[in-house]
């Protein structure tokens, strides 16, 4: 039993036709032909691994293998250009395995043949008559018109504050405290505040959860119709690091009990872990604490309603809460204050030491409440 076949091109596919015949010549209908790549398993039937073959040169229509050879013992197929190894059998038994076969005029060597292939990524292109190279999105392509194609396109950088990132190939958005995020269908997000005002700390004075402590202070006391206070004993004091990158911009709310014998309360802000920093007070001179090291003072300069001057400074003429604003500048080299909405006195030089705000009392006991820290 053998084959005989030739191939001849149509469209994009290539045509083979093959004739199985005994040895003494004639016909043998029904006898079985399967295609296979190379190298091909031909231990039993059907062989594998078995390549994709159409009865039409347009390849629309997909024939299932073993191709059965007619009265004629005639069989026919279209593949794409290749090396393949051709498999004959009759009666399920193989009589004749014909490697080596070429389809396309494609030879043994890596420099012969005459067929083209066009592949995309090792894969190839259904339509053999056309290859078109086109550009989208940053990437473009040109032809140099001396059988080159030159292809480019534009680097994507993922940046923060104008910064690279590290890792360029995830840009993973994270919402933040009172922030929330909503992408859309079309590659935006929408960052919104969660609140009527973005808040970057805040202590109702219920208690000092989180704070260092020393000396006798807590959270939790009434005084002066306030229901959450903390009560701060002489020499005493509790810090804790916000979180804040700079205090520079921000803006700094809290209540502070004010008066003659009660001013002697003190908020430091952005300072360091060792007390390090502006603050400020009621009580006229310098920050006398040995708890903390190296404030600078901001004491209580100018006049106000209920206020007294006199001195080095002033203080509150009766004994009340004061809701105090600290605003310090964008740059963080000034600020200004006001005492229940009015507006004090422009601060000279401050410099910020850190992310840590602190309470302490000095010569009598202090009380605090409501503190906030807010963007500008």
């Amino acid at each position: 039993m053998h084959a005989a076949g030739y191939g001849v091109k149509m469209q994009n596919l290539y045509r083979t036709d093959g004739w199985v015949k005994s040895t003494l010549g004639p016909a043998i209908p029904g006898a079985q032909v399967w295609l296979c790549s190379q190298p091909a398993n031909i231990a039993a039937t059907p062989p594998s691994p078995l390549v994709p073959i159409f009865s039409d040169p347009g390849g629309l229509f997909p024939i299932t293998q073993p191709i059965m050879t007619d009265g004629f013992g005639h069989y026919d197929f279209y593949t794409l250009p290749g090396l393949y190894t051709l498999v004959v059998a009759y009666g399920g038994q193989i009589q004749q395995v014909y490697p080596d076969q070429s389809i396309g005029g494609v030879g043994t060597g890596s420099s012969s043949g005459t067929a083209l292939v066009l592949q995309t990524n090792g894969t190839p292109n259904v339509n053999q008559l056309l290859q078109n190279l086109t550009g989208a999105g940053s990437v473009s392509v040109f032809d140099n018109g001396n059988g080159t194609i030159s292809i480019t396109g534009s680097v994507f950088q993922v940046q923060t504050n104008g910064v690279p990132n590290t890792l360029q190939s995830l840009l993973n958005l994270k919402s933040g405290l009172n922030i929330t995020l909503t992408p859309d269908a079309f590659g935006g997000v929408t960052v919104q505040a969660s609140g009527t005002s973005l808040v970057l700390f805040e202590n109702d004075c219920q208690n000092l959860t989180g704070w260092t402590t020393s000396g006798i202070i807590s959270g939790g006391n009434t005084n002066g119709g306030y229901l959450e206070t903390v009560l701060c004993n002489t020499a005493a004091y509790a810090y804790i690091n916000t979180g804040i990158v700079s205090f520079a911009g921000c803006r700094i709310e809290l209540d502070m009990l004010g008066g003659v014998g009660g001013s002697n309360g003190y908020l430091l802000f952005g300072c360091n872990a060792s007390g390090a920093g502006p603050f400020f007070s009621f009580s006229p001179g310098t920050y006398g604490n040995s708890g903390f090291g190296n404030s600078i003072g901001w004491s209580y300069v100018g006049t106000a309603p209920g206020v007294a001057t006199g001195g080095s400074g002033t203080q509150p003429q009766s004994t009340e809460w004061f809701h105090v604003i600290i605003n310090v500048s964008k740059d963080g080299t000034f600020a200004t204050f006001s005492a229940n909405g009015a507006n004090i006195a422009a601060q000279g030089s401050i410099v910020l030491e850190g992310s840590y705000i602190g309470l302490s009392a000095y010569s009598v006991s202090a009380s605090f409440a409501n503190i906030r820290i807010y963007p500008a």
